[in-house]
């Protein structure tokens, strides 16, 4: 009632209404916040709004890449299933991403007519074979996910993403730092040597 331009009231409204199971509710609250954000980490409402604009103005494909994003987010809620952290797509959002476009390029019959597209002749990579075929890419994306979640302050996120990197990795410092320093009275935040 006093101000309701606060992005971190709007945050933590999100947080509960999350642990709540009221996930609608919790997706707005966060879009809320990140509209409020003086410094967004993801694009406000407002670009994807001006994006839309500024296509239909122009004649431009427009790809609603966030709405598709919702929709493969558990509950609506675009968080750590589909990013490293709070701006960069995980191999999954890629995929998700390029998805969308292929289909609304073949919708409107680009870079070649619809029907001279052959499907069936790409097949998209399973993401467990991509990340066993590299595995510094799965422990630089959960140590990332691990200090977005410190930042969140979300404890049992980061033991989990540093003890995951750990079973890879027994000798990992950071996950090591990130471990110790959780348990350290105030949970001081971790000291990076990367």
């Amino acid at each position: 009632g006093i101000d309701d331009q606060l992005a971190m009231l709007h945050f933590k409204m999100g947080r509960c209404q999350r642990s709540l199971g009221r996930l609608s509710e919790a997706a707005r609250s966060y879009r809320r916040a990140s509209d409020l954000d003086r410094i967004p980490y993801g694009a406000p409402t407002r670009y994807n709004e001006i994006l839309r604009e500024l296509a239909a103005r122009h004649g431009a494909l427009f790809v609603d890449v966030a709405a598709r994003l919702d929709r493969e987010s558990l509950g609506g809620l675009v968080g750590d299933d589909l990013f490293a952290d709070p701006m960069h797509p995980n191999l999954r959002a890629h995929r998700v991403i390029a998805a969308a476009v292929a289909q609304a390029l073949q919708a409107h019959g680009l870079p070649a007519p619809a029907k001279q597209w052959q499907p069936g002749r790409y097949r998209e990579p399973d993401l467990a074979a991509v990340y066993e075929a590299d595995s510094e890419l799965r422990r630089r994306e959960r140590l990332i996910r691990a200090l977005t979640c410190l930042l969140a302050e979300r404890p049992a996120c980061v033991r989990a993403e540093a003890e995951a990197v750990l079973a890879d990795q027994p000798e990992d410092p950071t996950a090591r730092a990130f471990l110790r320093d959780l348990s350290r009275p105030g949970g001081r935040r971790p000291r990076f040597r990367e």
